[in-house]
């Protein structure tokens, strides 16, 4: 969507935000920085700003909505703690009545006895 709205190939901001990733990559690791590749670092940076920013936004909207909505004050515990809000879910499995399971033993042939 982004190289769209800018209109740009994807195949170019998908090499563009490479060339960034590895370039912060390299200076991570202590390298110069190369000044060619600066301008896919602004980049790349801007996409995380506009990212954050659009997230953050989001955000305000449903945390609005979970004051007044418990179901959304739910949603966001289980996302922001699975941990703690998860929903759990229990299963037994039974027999006809609750009996238990009957299991019956089942041999495999031999190779005699098959026919091989």
């Amino acid at each position: 969507m982004a190289a769209r709205y800018a209109r740009v190939s994807v195949s170019s901001l998908t090499s563009w935000l490479k060339q960034a990733r590895e370039e912060r990559d390299a200076i991570a690791a202590g390298n110069e920085p190369n000044p060619e590749r600066k301008p896919f670092l602004a980049l790349l940076s801007a996409i995380e700003d506009a990212e954050a920013d659009a997230g953050m936004s989001w955000l305000q909207v449903v945390d609005k909505a979970a004051q007044s909505d418990p179901n959304w004050a739910w949603r966001m515990l289980k996302q922001r703690f699975p941990e703690g809000f998860q929903d759990v879910v229990q299963a037994q499995v039974s027999g006809p009545g609750g009996a238990p399971i009957e299991f019956i033993e089942v041999a495999r042939p031999t190779e005699e006895a098959s026919g091989e």
